[in-house]
């Protein structure tokens, strides 16, 4: 088995049993069974469970700020009859997220409302990223 598939096998573990049991509750054990790999291995791949969320996280942490990116410049150069549009681009671009990394989205819905810790720290930094970039679209496109 190559490295890709082996990370692979440990991502998709390890999204099924955050999304069953929480982050919290998964342990590294339980991970490196699901995966079929040994503990050593683990840490060949990831620093730690925080790491293994990041990892996780990270395709649709990139594509949601790729997404408000291009809705802030477009509203940056928007007039008021294009708000609309402009706003109707960015739920098409979210919309494809979801779509593409459906898991993912689930686990940053169910891990958003626990408490912040080290496991859900990329989570919340997502949901941090995401209301401080809304507040920020708000004022530009009240500002047009």
């Amino acid at each position: 088995m190559n490295r890709r598939e082996t990370v692979q096998r440990l991502l998709d573990g390890a999204l099924a049993l955050f999304l069953t049991e929480g982050t919290a509750a998964v342990t590294i054990d339980q991970i490196v069974e699901r995966a079929d790999i040994a503990k050593g291995s683990f840490y060949r791949y990831a620093r730690d469970k925080a790491d293994l969320v990041e990892q996780i996280m990270a395709p649709v942490g990139e594509q949601v700020t790729a997404a408000l990116e291009h809705c802030e410049q477009a509203l940056l150069r928007a007039h008021k009859d294009t708000l609309a549009a402009t706003y109707l681009q960015l739920a098409a671009e979210l919309s494809m997220v979801v779509a593409n990394h459906a898991k993912p989205v689930l686990l940053y819905l169910q891990e958003m409302r626990s408490p912040p810790d080290a496991a859900r720290r990329s989570i919340h930094a997502l949901g941090e990223q995401l209301t401080t970039r809304a507040i920020r679209l708000t004022e530009i496109a009240r500002d047009a």
